[in-house]
């Protein structure tokens, strides 16, 4: 469990310094490239964090143990 924590606070912090090096750029000017690459892996990683999580929730073994 703490290897989940660790990661998901990893993924947490890659956001959230893309997102701050997005709003920085488009701050001070830089070339349109530079900034739509910066969103593109914002959109890109977001969307890769959730296709994983839903790939781990689908693909775990259901535990079959009722004891009603």
């Amino acid at each position: 469990m703490k290897l989940k924590r660790i990661l998901a606070i990893f993924g947490a912090v890659v956001l959230a310094g893309l997102v701050l090096a997005a709003f920085i750029l488009a701050i001070a000017g830089a070339p349109a490239n530079i900034l739509m690459a910066v969103i593109f892996s914002i959109l890109f990683l977001s969307v890769l964090f959730y296709a994983m999580n839903l790939m781990a929730r689908v693909l775990r073994p259901e535990d079959k143990s009722d004891d009603s």
